[in-house]
């Protein structure tokens, strides 16, 4: 019994020895351990504070940068408080800055289509054309207030007569009031015209107000209707000074032109037949208007334009006429004398043209009415016109259409027609008709254009032998226009 008591004993001895030990190399393995974790935690806070010391350098640079534009913005405020110019740092520093390059392509198909098919001169018979116009233009910074512009385009040459048959010379250039290049003659190679070369001096400098001395053969500086305009071709780039600028008075912004152009240096020699054979011809044109914003999505343009053209009466007709030239009299649809060499225009041209646009938005949908009139008091008459249109939508953003209607009249002289629309009824005047167009904007610089004109040719009651008073006129055309 005795033996059992000890035998248990000893077997309990045993377990307590053995947990002991266990209990032992535990303890012994447990500060190892935990210095491992505490070397990871220490690893973890020095690698979170190198993150936290780079987003604070890169909040102490964000900081240096904010405060140095902000001195910028208070010296530029101050500036402008005190009347004076922008830094000179301003100005461009490369001349890569300091010029911008433009220009456009249009590719144009286009059918005629005219009730007078035995017409033995422009605009002929039913013709089909394909067109290309291309024009490539530089904008350079000379300084802070003044910039030169220069711009080549496309057009197919006419021979101009600059002087009667008793002394004439020749020349060749571009028509005025065109661009177009006609595709064909082999592949041949088509001709290039100066089109631009202006210099423009902001008076005003870097403010929201405006007035710019113009120079040079230059874009036309006179508002013009959005799609047409009774006097000026969009092609057209005047050539002389003018002046150009407006005013901002809260919701009123006035705008003005003036300027004086040259529109023919003529000195024949010969005044045996005219009484001005020897003088040029010049346009003094002044131009004066408002827009008035009345409410948010309604504003109201209107305006009075004035264009006189001096020297025009007795002056001969430059060949250069689509519908005849001096071969029949015709002067781009004016009235000319009879019994001269080549004909000459018989009457002044001192235009007046008021005009008024609206633009609205009906559903946010861009809205814009538009007319005008011209008055000619240099003749008796037959020299008035009117225009009528209507424009919806704008096509300039991606997938964004516009169409248009208009409806115009000219009587034949009532401006001078050699600078009028080169489409409508074949350009010049004494015709009437209406076009509609629609235009849908692919890209940001990439758009297709479809427009229909169906006009009257003389419907002044001026025929020429050729073209029976009031004859039909039709025109298709199909643009694709890129521009950069």
């Amino acid at each position: 019994m005795k033996r059992q008591c000890w035998k248990n004993k000893a077997i309990v001895l045993g377990l307590g020895l053995m947990l002991f030990s266990g209990s032992a190399a535990q303890a012994a393995t447990a500060p190892v351990d935990q210095m491992q974790a505490l070397a990871n935690t220490l690893k973890q806070l020095q690698d979170q504070t190198a993150a936290l010391q780079k987003q604070m350098d890169a909040l102490r640079k964000q900081m240096a940068d904010t405060a140095a534009s902000n001195a910028v913005v208070v010296a530029t405020c101050a500036n402008l408080q005190t009347g004076t110019n922008a830094p000179a740092s301003t100005v461009p520093a490369s001349w890569a800055d300091k010029v911008k390059i433009y220009g456009d392509i249009r590719y144009r198909v286009e059918t005629r289509l005219n009730d007078n098919k035995a017409n033995a001169n422009p605009p002929y018979g039913n013709v089909e054309y394909d067109r290309l116009r291309a024009r490539l233009g530089a904008i350079a910074q000379v300084n802070d207030n003044v910039t030169v512009n220069l711009r080549l385009t496309t057009d197919d040459p006419y021979q101009n007569a600059i002087n009667n048959s008793a002394n004439s010379g020749q020349s060749y250039s571009g028509v005025q009031n065109s661009g177009n290049a006609d595709l064909g003659n082999g592949f041949s190679k088509k001709l290039l015209f100066l089109d631009v070369a202006s210099i423009d001096w902001n008076l005003f400098g870097p403010n929201k107000d405006e007035l710019h001395v113009i120079a040079g053969k230059m874009e036309n500086p006179f508002y013009t209707s959005p799609v047409d305009d009774l006097v000026w071709s969009s092609n057209i780039t005047p050539e002389g000074i003018a002046l150009k600028g407006k005013v901002e008075l809260g919701s009123v912004k006035l705008f003005g032109s003036a300027g004086y152009f040259v529109v023919e240096n003529q000195d024949t020699g010969n005044t045996a037949s005219l009484t001005n054979a020897s003088d040029s011809v010049t346009l003094y044109a002044l131009q004066g208007g408002a827009t008035v914003q009345v409410v948010k999505d309604l504003s109201v343009t209107a305006g009075l334009s004035y264009y006189g053209f001096y020297g025009m009466n007795g002056f001969y007709v430059p060949e250069s006429d689509p519908q005849g030239g001096t071969s029949t009299g015709g002067a781009f649809g004016n009235t000319t004398t009879t019994g001269t060499a080549g004909g000459a225009y018989n009457c002044n041209f001192d235009v007046y043209m008021p005009f008024i646009q609206v633009d609205t938005a009906l559903y946010g949908i861009p809205l814009a009415l538009f007319t005008e009139a011209v008055d000619n008091s240099g003749s008796q008459h037959m020299n008035q016109g009117s225009l009528y249109g209507i424009t919806v939508g704008k096509a300039k953003k991606p997938n964004s259409l516009e169409v248009g209607f208009d409806y115009a009249r000219l009587a034949a002289d009532s401006t001078l027609g050699m600078m009028t629309d080169s489409d409508r009824w074949g350009g010049g005047t004494d015709g009437s008709g209406y076009q509609m167009y629609v235009k849908y904007q692919i890209f940001k610089n990439l758009a297709v254009q479809t427009k229909f004109m169906d006009d009257r040719l003389n419907v002044s009651g001026n025929a020429g032998a050729n073209e029976p008073g009031g004859s039909g006129y039709k025109r298709w055309q199909f643009d694709l226009l890129a521009s950069f």
